[in-house]
Parts: C-alpha cells; structure tokens; sequence
C-alpha cells in the first residue's frame, strides 16, 4: 500500500510539472508569435506606402533624386533596415540605399548598383499580383555572388510597382534580423531554437 501511494504521489506531480511545463512552452510560443505577426504587420504597411509612392511609382531614370531622398529617409527612421532597392524586372538594381556596418546610410552609384535576376527573391518577388507582399526565406545576406562577411542575418520582404497598369518593378527592403532576434530572446525564458527547412539551425543556444 506505501509504495503504491508513494507511486501515485510521484505521478501527480510528474503530471502537474508537465501540465505547468506544456503551459509555459504554449505561452512563450503565444509571445513568439505576437512578435513575429506584429513585425509582418508594421513592415507591410511600410513597404505598402513605399510601392505606391510617386516618387517609386513614376521613377524617372533620368532623375533618381527623389527616390534616393525617400529610400534615405526611411532608412534614417528604421535601424532595423539594412537596405532599400527598387527593382526593374530584368533584375537590374534602379535605385538602392544601403546602411554600412558602421551605420552610416550610403547612397549606391550607378556604375555599383548590382543585377539580382539569379537571385531567388527577386524570382519569387516578381511572380507577385498587384498589391500582394511576399517574404523571402530567412537567410544569410549575399553581396556580389559572395556571403557577406561577418555574417549578416537577413530577411527580406517585396512587393511589386505598377505604373498605368504595368509591372514596372519591385521594392525590396532587406532587414537585418540579429538585433530582432536578441529581442526575442529577451521576451521568452526558454531557449530558443530556429531551424530551416533543410534542417539547419539559423539559432541555437550552442554557437
């Protein structure tokens, strides 16, 4: 009789651990989860308001100005933005504006501006219907056919420009995603682990 009550005992708490543990787990996924939909939602909103701007609506390639001045601004008001592109739909980088390492916002000249056709993204991005927005995966940034050194963690999201109608292009915002991640981390007690479609961990508490 002892040992089955000791037996018993051990199983109501074992039980009750496991039910308060599955509670946390569904409550840090709850948190994880506003997060990732609240980034979705006030970065649609951006890339909304850039795609359907005069000044990317209308580009003019013979004056790039004003659509330098607008990707600038928003780089200026948005750290978490790595970089701001419009795209034609040959591939060709139009207009880009790039925040360094350093966190200086640079405007690309044209001889330096880059053809991103080969590139996944881009094919994803321009098979999108007026006013959709599409997400990249989430990955490591490439410069030049090359990975970017230190590592850069990346997602980009892209929605296409028309003009009378007319597919003219894409926006694409690149964001870096490593001080995203550091937040997230802050908001969740337990550790948290990202792994790809392929099976690779993009995050885990081992380096």
């Amino acid at each position: 009789l002892s040992v089955l009550v000791l037996l018993g005992g051990e199983w109501a708490i074992y039980n009750d651990t496991r039910t308060q543990i599955l509670e946390l787990i569904m409550q840090q996924h709850a948190i994880t989860h506003f997060h990732i939909e609240d980034f979705e939602k006030r970065e649609k909103s951006l890339i909304k308001m850039l795609s359907e701007h005069p000044n990317v609506q209308y580009y003019e390639p013979t004056d790039r100005t004003d659509t330098e001045s607008l990707f600038y601004d928003v780089l200026k008001g948005h750290h978490e933005i790595m970089q701001v592109r419009l795209i034609d739909t040959s591939g060709n980088e139009l207009v880009r504006v790039d925040r360094l390492r350093d966190g200086t916002i640079k405007r690309i000249l044209k001889d330096e501006l880059q053809n991103k056709a080969n590139r996944y993204y881009f094919q994803e991005f321009m098979q999108l219907s007026k006013g959709s927005i599409g997400f990249s995966d989430f990955d490591l940034n490439i410069e030049h056919g090359k990975l970017d050194i230190p590592f850069n963690p990346t997602l980009r999201i892209g929605m296409p420009v028309y003009n009378n109608g007319t597919k003219t292009g894409i926006v694409v915002i690149n964001f870096y995603m490593q001080d995203w991640i550091e937040n997230l981390l802050h908001y969740t007690n337990n550790k948290l682990m990202l792994i790809d479609r392929d099976g690779y961990f993009l995050i885990h508490p081992d380096k």
